[in-house]
């Protein structure tokens, strides 16, 4: 007797993510050779882009290009740790793009509004209230797609118990994200996280 899955299978759903992710990694990757050729282009003007700047950046770009393939990877192939290193990713991405974007929100309007007046907003060079009005709801918005939207709906994919069943079922191996609860493992990530970053 074969007996009907009691869940819906989440294998599509996983590779749609996974394919995005590993789409947000190449675009960062494409963010070191645009490091590097300001690093070659500043060296000609006073106050460019340092060298350890420039590292800093490779090093961070290089990180979220393989951190976000392999998370991608992982996800297509239904792997058990990729659900649990995008959940506690998605978590992160949430909180700080709250933060972020309240801190935007709160603040982008009147730093605006202060550069206008220190240059003279009454000039025909400067634009109108109108037209600065739009420009900080268009950032307004675009931080509010990419830094909460798009990480709501990682983190709601993810957590769902039919995508947990899908990842068990087709990687019934007990991995490694899977010896300790979440909460744990997240903050011994960002421990070794901040203890590379210190190094770097």
């Amino acid at each position: 007797v074969v007996h009907a899955p009691t869940y819906e299978d989440r294998s599509t759903g996983l590779i749609v993510f996974g394919v995005i992710e590993m789409i947000g990694g190449f675009l960062f990757a494409l963010g070191v050779p645009f490091v590097l050729i300001s690093l070659v282009a500043s060296r000609k003007v006073s106050g460019g882009v340092s060298l350890p700047g420039a590292f800093v950046a490779v090093t961070f770009y290089l990180g979220m290009a393989v951190l976000l393939s392999a998370l991608g990877f992982g996800s297509i192939m239904a792997r058990r740790w990729a659900r649990a290193l995008n959940l506690i990713l998605s978590w992160v991405w949430l909180f700080m793009g709250i933060v972020v974007t309240i801190f935007v929100t709160l603040l982008f309007p009147s730093a605006i509004a202060a550069g206008m007046s220190k240059t003279g907003a009454a000039g025909p060079s400067q634009p109108s209230p109108a037209i600065m009005a739009g420009v900080v709801t268009v950032f307004i918005v675009m931080f509010a797609i990419f830094l909460i939207a798009v990480p709501l709906a990682f983190l709601l994919f993810y957590r769902s118990p039919n995508v947990l069943e899908t990842v068990t079922n087709r990687d019934p191996r007990v991995r490694w994200t899977d010896r300790v609860p979440l909460p744990v493992l997240a903050l011994s990530l960002f421990a070794w996280l901040g203890a590379f970053y210190s190094i770097v």
